[in-house]
């Protein structure tokens, strides 16, 4: 990672609880906010998330992530979850 890195794919996984993974990636997202990381857009700093589907082994739905009850310490203007057709 330098100063020039614009994408980055984080992943947290865990074989036992999906709310710790949550709680993981939600406070990683909220640092990242606190230390500046992110793209101007429009003099003011934001991240773009990426929704992701989470499946159980057979590949059916189980939810998705970010949900919109995710990411509520979130200024609206500063996180932007992209959702393509989940």
């Amino acid at each position: 990672m330098s100063a020039e890195t614009k994408d980055m794919l984080l992943e947290v996984t865990s074989a036992t609880s999906q709310a710790t993974c949550r709680k993981i990636m939600d406070t990683l997202l909220q640092e990242c906010l606190k230390l500046g990381l992110g793209t101007k857009v429009k003099n003011k700093e934001q991240i773009l998330v990426e929704q992701i589907r989470i499946t159980n082994e057979d590949e059916s739905l189980k939810t998705v992530y970010p949900s919109k009850l995710d990411l509520e310490y979130s200024p609206v203007d500063k996180i932007t979850v992209v959702r393509e057709g989940l």
